[in-house]
């Protein structure tokens, strides 16, 4: 989809869409944006939570392996995709991230606006989707996820801030004129609401990182964020904060194991994907003809300064407006960690105290399979809205990974509402 207003620049956004299992007409709808930016969200839909994903075993050295590999049924469909009961769009963004094409967007106010106008004309143009619209954001790190997906040991860099920029986009599209898309809710997984409620929590020195983030954020709840602070403020946080794990020999994604050793926990391993995705007869039916990566270092480094950007205002805009938000993360992820992600939600108010009356309602345990695998605190408001934390155990950063079943329930969930109907 063409989404650049000026002449020379062409953009296209690359996108799949899953219909539901059940009636796709009646099924609710979500839009899925990775982490990064700059990590591929066809990656994500081929090995963790689309219909269908690759095994781990799968090698694809040419075409005549590929064919081999569909004869083996290489591809399963398993029973954790979010496709069960809901449409599901999973976008590459920002530009030119996985099989999207175009130049690099500069500054966050640009991406956003790009993403509000692509937004709006993909519901436009289908229609039929434009029905119960969740947006899903992902705060991962690009490095992180792009190796998993080839199946490669990871280093740790810095989070990065896609649930983030999926609130702020809510926000927007809540307040546009014009073709009206029909958002209900926004959820953000690993995610990091209020980024100075997040070091709150950490008992270091951390004057410094705290006085950055407010320059960052200087243009006040909803502002702009200024660039070059927020880059000054990354730098200065993460040496202050993961570095210094990292440097003892510990993952900021899994305070468990070393860094590295995240999959070590997985219960769901995923398979090569790029070997997949740049075979030619490949791109060819997918109309494309770029060389797939699962992670865009260029998009990386253009707007990882932006985790800096405290989103307090976004997401009390959208409970303002009568949606529904959940905030998940996972108990043993420092890096997007539970306690200060909780801390940030429960400060959320707005023209009711969203966080107040969230953190003052009883934790539930919640289950999959008989298992007990999270806690939650979930709370509704006489305006409509809906609010829910959930903290997954035994979880690091990359959540569907440790608990696909639980994310999977996770989302069926939010999509539905399930988790205030008996409250």
């Amino acid at each position: 989809m063409d989404t650049c207003k000026q002449a020379p620049c062409i953009g296209w956004y690359f996108y799949t869409i899953m219909q539901a299992d059940g009636n796709p007409k009646t099924a609710q709808t979500f839009l899925y944006i990775s982490g990064g930016p700059g990590a591929s969200s066809l990656g994500i839909m081929l090995t963790a939570n689309g219909p269908c994903r690759m095994d781990e075993d799968s090698l694809i050295e040419n075409e005549l392996s590929y064919a081999r590999s569909v004869a083996r049924r290489r591809f399963r469909c398993p029973r954790f995709s979010w496709t069960r009961q809901a449409n599901g769009i999973w976008v590459d963004a920002p530009i030119p991230t996985g099989f999207s094409q175009g130049p690099i967007g500069a500054g966050w106010e640009n991406l956003i606006l790009d993403l509000v106008d692509f937004v709006k004309k993909f519901f436009e143009e289908h229609k039929d989707l434009n029905n119960g619209v969740h947006l899903v954001g992902f705060s991962s790190s690009g490095k992180l996820r792009g190796d998993h997906i080839t199946g490669n040991k990871c280093i740790n860099p810095p989070p990065l801030p896609s649930a983030q920029m999926m609130a702020t986009l809510g926000a927007r599209l809540v307040k546009s004129v014009g073709f009206k898309v029909n958002l209900v809710g926004v959820m953000m997984l690993s995610g990091i609401v209020a980024p100075l409620a997040t070091i709150d929590q950490m008992k270091a020195g951390l004057v410094q990182c705290k006085d950055r983030l407010a320059e960052c954020n200087r243009n006040g709840p909803g502002g702009t964020p200024i660039s070059v602070y927020c880059k000054q403020a990354l730098n200065t946080c993460e040496n202050n904060t993961a570095q210094r794990l990292i440097s003892a020999g510990t993952s900021a994604y899994d305070i468990r194991v070393p860094p590295g050793g995240e999959n070590t926990s997985y219960r769901l391993h995923p398979g090569n994907v790029p070997d997949l995705l740049n075979l030619k007869s490949v791109q060819q039916a997918l109309g494309v003809s770029k060389e797939w990566m699962p992670y865009n270092h260029q998009v990386h480094d253009q707007f990882v300064r932006f985790v800096a950007y405290d989103t307090t205002y976004q997401v009390t805009s959208l409970l303002d407006a009568g949606l529904k938000v959940l905030v998940v993360n996972g108990d043993q992820d420092f890096m997007t960690n539970a306690v200060g992600a909780f801390e940030g939600v429960s400060k959320l108010k707005g023209v009711k105290d969203y966080g107040k009356l969230l953190k003052e309602s009883p934790a539930k345990d919640i289950k999959v399979d008989g298992r007990n695998f999270g806690k939650m605190w979930a709370s509704q408001y006489t305006n409509g809205a809906k609010l829910a934390f959930i903290k997954v155990l035994d979880a690091g950063h990359m959540m569907f990974l440790y608990e696909p079943s639980g994310a999977q329930s996770i989302s069926e969930n939010f999509f539905t509402g399930g988790y205030w109907k008996s409250r």
